[in-house]
């Protein structure tokens, strides 16, 4: 979603994941109840996908996100099936825990 301006409340408790990209300001607009990243991804699963060879950014480090990582070498981008198989083994386990009633819909 590339505008979260339109959520309600409630439509909040079905957000279960955001892809996090470092910056702070990708963040504005969230509830103001919830005090920044590192208590955003209390509620919400944080992911980074970024390539291998790269420095993680160092919001990135401080926050609770899973990074996934990807080869820019088109001979091993046959292992971006296991990130793709972390990232739902990660959310499903998230939601499981977290957002349990999520699971039926």
């Amino acid at each position: 979603m590339d505008n979260i301006e339109s959520l309600r409340r409630e439509d909040w408790e079905r957000v279960i994941c955001v892809f996090a990209l470092g910056a702070e300001w990708q963040f504005k607009g969230w509830p103001r109840e919830w005090n920044g990243p590192a208590d955003y991804f209390a509620h919400v699963k944080g992911f980074h996908l970024m390539f291998e060879d790269e420095k993680v950014d160092e919001n990135i480090k401080r926050w609770n996100v899973s990074i996934l990582k990807i080869s820019k070498n088109q001979l091993k981008r046959h292992l971006d099936a296991v990130a793709v198989k972390t990232f739902w083994e990660t959310l499903d386990l998230f939601v499981a825990k977290n957002k349990p009633e999520l699971l039926n819909l």
